[in-house]
């Protein structure tokens, strides 16, 4: 693209009539670029610009230099350029040093009090810091000897290269032409001195590239921390994902971090006081799942309110017995909508209607925990802003940082990603809610370790139905059940079908944890520039480049 815009814009030029093309009005006869490259990876430029305005009138030149780049991986990289100084016919001359937006250096040079006609020598001298390319191999100065931005012709263009002594095994090409072009200039090295030259009259717009590369250890690279330092100034893009993550580190510390509880979880032998089965798995998880809404199902069942058939394995039918009494609100509407005015209804066949009932039970025990001080915030609430958030970069990366490099595009897809991976980690208890909490915990350690208790067991068998329901929602119901194995001899009466036949306790305690929560659940979710000159290089490729002009 570049390339076709520099022609189009020379072959434009000479549709121009000759007043305007007169600002342009003088020929460089000699292009000579001097580079001495330093132990220390800087390199010094000094620049011989012979022109020759004939008789137009001119205060001088300005000379244009490009000192922002994009590497193959779509970084940005930019050259430090310093240390300016000019000198015209070897004598001292005024010159002014300014930076343009996005990224180019303009030396104006010249008296604005003067005028020059003829044949003019301007010096111009420059030091350039991280201009160099380590590879595994070998070093390189891949530079824009000239710039083929210049609208006018260049008669001979020349560069010489020095390396520190002792530089071993060169390797030297050289391009020259229009932005992109690979005819090849001479080149040749000796000692440690590289030598270009152009092999004709360079027109305008064309210009001489130099490659020079030699074994790696004759130039130290810059140490890590200054290319590190190099990398973040010329792509702030980095410094995104670095700010999220701390900011998240921040506002988790006080906005996500639960208070602290007691160390030690001792057990519970029932459930808290003054809180649904719901209540105390969303305070518990923080979420609310399809094994929970199982777990209130089945605890209908066993308070006698519905019962529930299983004709074939894996399908489930709810009867109701009797109008739900006694609870929340929330399960007083989705009992309300799941049944109608129906008696009985078949899992399968409810799917939409389990998904509405559950996003809005879902939120009614969330806005509950929160009124009653238990949450800060609505964890759904909290967890969904930093999803929606997250994907929107994610995604947002795609069709913004891809065009603007692939840097761009992984600090902004890795800064949704670690939103994404805060999401759970963000919803935040108060004290008492951690209090009530941790007792919860407690039970879930009795229903876990129920085993111990078993002498307990045989003298309350109803105990294995009644909490049955917590089991599940606490994902231990196996582990619940095996303590009952030859206690609990017989189906509840609130169950028939498959397990009726052949009774487990533990059998029947996973179908339910698994099958009919699992049908539970999908009933809901059914519903809801660094490249290498020697390879691919080209005319105006490299650092360095630009052009210039008179004023």
């Amino acid at each position: 693209m570049r390339r076709f815009l520099t022609i189009l814009f020379a072959g434009l030029s000479t549709l121009l009539p000759v007043d305007a093309q007169a600002l342009e009005a003088f020929i460089i006869t000699q292009f000579q670029t001097d580079i001495t490259v330093e132990k220390t990876s800087g390199i010094i430029v000094h620049e011989t610009i012979a022109v020759d305005f004939d008789s137009n009138q001119r205060h001088g030149i300005y000379r244009t230099i490009p000192t922002k780049f994009k590497t193959n991986a779509g970084a940005n990289r930019s050259t430090r350029l310093t240390d300016v100084d000019v000198e015209l016919n070897d004598q001292a001359v005024p010159f002014e040093v300014s930076r343009r937006w996005g990224g180019t250096v303009e030396v104006k040079i010249g008296d604005p009090d003067i005028l020059v006609t003829g044949p003019q020598t301007y010096e111009l001298t420059y030091h350039i810091d991280n201009a160099l390319n380590f590879f595994d191999d070998h070093a390189e100065l891949y530079w824009n000897a000239t710039g083929t931005e210049w609208a006018t012709s260049i008669t001979a263009a020349s560069s010489i290269v020095t390396l520190p002594a002792g530089s071993g095994d060169l390797r030297g090409t050289a391009y020259q032409g229009y932005y992109g072009s690979t005819e090849a200039a001479e080149a040749s090295a000796s000692g440690n001195t590289f030598t270009f030259r152009s092999t004709r009259p360079l027109d305008e717009y064309e210009g001489l590239t130099i490659v020079a590369g030699w074994p790696l250890g004759l130039v130290t690279p810059p140490s890590t921390w200054t290319k590190a330092w190099w990398l973040l100034a010329d792509n702030a893009i980095l410094l995104l994902p670095v700010l999220v993550f701390i900011w998240i580190l921040l506002h988790f510390r006080r906005h996500g971090k639960d208070p602290l509880g007691r160390r030690t979880i001792v057990p519970e032998f029932a459930p808290p006081k003054g809180l649904s089965l719901l209540e105390q798995a969303a305070l518990r998880d923080e979420r609310l799942q399809g094994r929970d809404l199982t777990a209130m199902i089945i605890g209908w069942a066993v308070d006698g309110f519905v019962t529930i058939a299983e004709p074939k394995r894996g399908q489930y039918e709810l009867t109701k017995k009797k109008d739900l009494t006694g609870r929340p609100a929330e399960e007083l509407a989705f009992f309300t909508k799941i049944f109608g005015q129906k008696k009985t209804v078949a899992l399968k066949d409810i799917q939409r209607t389990l998904a509405d009932a559950a996003s809005k039970l879902r939120s009614s025990v969330f806005s509950r925990l929160v009124d009653r001080q238990y949450f800060t915030k609505n964890p759904e609430s909290v967890r969904t802003v930093y999803i929606v958030i997250g994907v929107i970069l994610m995604i947002g990366s795609l069709w913004i940082g891809l065009p603007f490099g692939l840097l761009t595009f992984a600090a902004i897809f890795a800064t949704g990603l670690m939103l994404l991976i805060a999401a759970p980690f963000m919803p935040k208890r108060t004290k008492q809610g951690v209090e009530l909490k941790q007792k919860i915990d407690g039970f879930q350690l009795y229903l876990k370790t129920a085993e111990r208790y078993r002498l307990q067991f045989a003298e309350n068998e109803k105990l294995f139905e009644r909490y049955l329901p917590y089991a599940i929602a606490f994902g231990v119901a196996t582990l619940w059940a095996k303590a009952f194995g030859d206690i609990a001899k017989t189906a509840p009466s609130w169950y028939s079908g498959y397990y009726t036949s052949h009774w487990s306790s533990t059998d029947f305690a996973r179908g339910m944890e698994s099958g009919f929560s699992g049908s539970v659940n999908n009933a809901i979710m059914t519903a809801s520039s660094g490249g290498s000159g020697f390879s691919g290089g080209g005319s105006g490729g490299g650092f360095g480049g630009g052009g210039g002009g008179s004023w």
